[in-house]
């Protein structure tokens, strides 16, 4: 029974919805449907803002450390990646020291992003630069997804995943997708029917 409103507009109303591990579920609908809004409330970005409950395994949203939940437990792709004014590597691994190097080219490789981060001055260990001008819409996005994909969550939440990413990227990051949604809820915001064949449930706002 999740609702919320904004200035007396209602984006939510009544919403339910049941996710399980080992299913990949696509969130569909027109803008300003509610779609990012539902991943908001779900991120912790609206606390004591809405009426109605979320629960994780059965334990309720409010009785959790929200930042425990957003850094082990939920992993995030956002449509307008973000990256820092730090290393490549960095931006990556957000410094965890657990992520080996190893690790990141293999995902490198995955999204065909390793000959263009090596033929940096430093490879990985290149500054990005100020609002990330030395790097184009699709090589951000693909950053942004494997920052996401590395830190294994048990909830995988992309937003618009493909929409700066050529072809070979998406159908790689789709066969990915499938082969780890075995451990992880796996919840995509997209307009792009590639997805279709791989999800288990729509919903549709």
């Amino acid at each position: 029974n999740l609702s919320k409103s904004f200035r007396g507009k209602s984006v939510l109303q009544n919403f339910y919805q049941d996710f399980q591990k080992g299913k990949i579920y696509a969130i569909v609908g027109a803008n300003g449907s509610g779609k990012t809004t539902l991943i908001n409330i779900m991120l912790g970005l609206y606390n004591n803002e809405y009426s109605g409950h979320i629960y994780y395994d059965g334990i309720p949203l409010e009785d959790l450390d929200q930042r425990h939940v957003n850094k082990n437990l939920t992993a995030v792709a956002e449509q307008v990646c973000t990256l820092f004014e730090d290393t490549v590597e960095y931006n990556i691994t957000l410094g965890d020291a657990t992520i080996k190097e190893g690790e990141i080219n293999d995902f490198l490789k995955l999204f065909s992003l390793f000959d263009f981060i090596h033929s940096l001055p430093n490879g990985v260990k290149t500054i990005v630069s100020e609002k990330a001008i030395n790097f184009s819409g699709g090589e951000k996005q693909k950053i942004c997804l494997i920052r996401a994909l590395l830190k294994r969550t048990d909830i995988l939440i992309l937003d618009e995943p493909t929409s700066a990413l050529d072809n070979e990227a998406a159908t790689q990051l789709i066969h990915h997708l499938v082969e780890i949604k075995s451990n992880r809820i796996i919840i995509i915001v997209t307009h792009d029917r590639s997805f279709d064949e791989i999800v288990d449930e729509t919903i549709t706002f």
